[in-house]
């Protein structure tokens, strides 16, 4: 697993509960707790733990890690 892989990991345990581990498939519809509310924390977390700052497009267009770490690349 690459490094950012394992940092999101961290970030996707911390902000849904009994997260199963994270790859680039994984998607809005794979975890069952990723509902709007905690999209948004995810989108605050990703902020916090990567330096970055989303725009209001990029936050609605994020339902993926792999368009996840697109972005962070």
């Amino acid at each position: 697993m690459s490094e950012k892989l394992d940092k999101l990991q961290k970030v996707f345990n911390n902000v849904f509960e009994n997260c199963p581990a994270i790859n680039e498939t994984t998607t809005k519809d794979s975890i069952a707790s990723w509902d709007s509310i905690n999209h948004l924390s995810l989108i605050l977390e990703l902020e916090t733990e990567f330096g970055l700052s989303f725009s209001v497009e990029e936050i609605e267009n994020l339902k993926s890690v792999k368009q996840i770490l697109e972005k962070i690349k």
